[in-house]
């Protein structure tokens, strides 16, 4: 799927949005750092990810 860049810098600053909320704790993985969130960890590309394909989604509608 191509995403403009607009769409990238949105998700982007969602994810470092999401990342500064105080339940999402910073914790060291093994593939460095990751985001405990609702007791899963999520790697930051796994933020934006999710916040690029939901903003595609909104796009469609």
């Amino acid at each position: 799927m191509h995403y403009d860049s607009v769409d990238k810098n949105l998700a982007i600053k969602l994810a470092k949005d999401l990342i500064q909320n105080p339940n999402v704790k910073p914790i060291y993985t093994q593939e460095g750092i990751g985001f405990a969130f609702n007791d899963t960890v999520y790697s930051f590309s796994d933020f934006v990810s999710y916040f690029l394909d939901n903003i595609e989604k909104i796009k469609e509608w």
